[in-house]
C-alpha cells in the first residue's frame, strides 16, 4: 500500500502553474504569466465580444487578491461590470 501511495502521489511534482510556480520551478518571467492572461487564455474572441469571459476575469481578480503576501502580478482594472448571473 505504501508502495502504491507513492506512485500515485509522483505525479504531482509535475504540476506547474504559470502566475504561482510549481514543486521545483518558480513562477514563470513571462509578462503573460498573470491570472487575468492565464484564465483568459481559455476564450476565444467572439466568445469575449459576448461577455462569455467576465466570469473567469472575475474569477482572476479574486484570485489575486486572495493571495497572500507578495503580489507579482499586476491585476488590471476592469470598466465592466459582472452580469447578474455571475
Amino acid at each position: 500500500m505504501g508502495t502504491m501511495i507513492i506512485c500515485c502521489t509522483l505525479p504531482l511534482f509535475l504540476i506547474y502553474f504559470p502566475q504561482l510556480g510549481g514543486m521545483f520551478w518558480g513562477p514563470s518571467k513571462k509578462a503573460n504569466a498573470t491570472e487575468e492572461e492565464y484564465y483568459l487564455s481559455e476564450w476565444k474572441s467572439n466568445e469575449k465580444e459576448k461577455g462569455s469571459h467576465l466570469a473567469s476575469l472575475k474569477f482572476s481578480e479574486n484570485s489575486v487578491s486572495k493571495r497572500g503576501g507578495k503580489v507579482d502580478s499586476v491585476t488590471k482594472p476592469s470598466d465592466e461590470t459582472s452580469p447578474a448571473h455571475v
